[in-house]
């Protein structure tokens, strides 16, 4: 299967530096998408699976780190390289601690970013490698679960509660419990949105 194509998503209210950063980017190989504010980047609805978000976090309406909660929130594991020019060492281990692949002092040179990015971009290569489809191998859902772990699958994406599916099936909640950690086990995946997004794409 062809590799998708890397992308490096350029979040920043400043139009100069938007400027600056796609070329040093495009000039390395890269292919960029900019936007001129976070709220107009969690708008975008096809991001690649390769790839990373340059993220300023002084931006106007929406921190560079409320995007990085949004974006967790959502399920979505592209690496962040964030940059800023004035941020607290408090939003540096904020941003550190909940993923972020570096943290960029503005300003900075061409070689400090192609590093980060770079590391970033090789990141999200072997997060696709090792997560959605890794265990599916081409096959069912149903293929790959015990037929109480499938049923207890249908469920959790369907919305319902630990509680609400010990009800249906007439099991007990850590019995339900079990047979989540067992079948999030067997797919590889960590989270309910990295769950449903396999699910339909085995059953699809």
């Amino acid at each position: 299967m062809e590799e998708a194509k890397p992308v490096v998503y350029v979040v920043d209210d400043s139009e100069d530096n938007v400027t600056v950063y796609s070329w040093m980017l495009s000039s390395s190989g890269y292919e960029i998408k900019t936007y001129p504010s976070g709220v107009e980047f969690l708008k975008e609805t096809e991001l690649s699976p390769v790839g990373c978000v340059l993220l300023d976090n002084q931006m106007p309406e929406v921190s560079g780190l409320q995007v990085q909660s949004t974006l967790i929130e959502r399920g979505i594991k592209l690496p962040i390289v964030f940059m800023s020019g004035a941020s607290s060492y408090s939003d540096v281990v904020e941003a550190t601690r909940k993923g972020a692949q570096g943290f960029l002092e503005k300003p900075f040179h061409k070689a400090e970013l192609l590093q980060l990015v770079n590391a970033a971009v090789e990141y999200s290569r072997e997060q696709l490698a090792a997560g959605d489809g890794e265990a599916a191998d081409g096959k069912q859902l149903s293929e790959l679960l015990t037929r109480r772990e499938y049923e207890v699958c249908k469920l959790i994406i369907g919305g319902s509660t630990n509680r609400n599916i010990a009800d249906t099936l007439g099991i007990s909640v850590s019995t339900v419990e079990f047979h989540r950690a067992n079948l999030m086990e067997k797919l590889g995946v960590k989270n309910l949105a990295d769950l449903v997004k396999l699910a339909i794409k085995l059953d699809s």
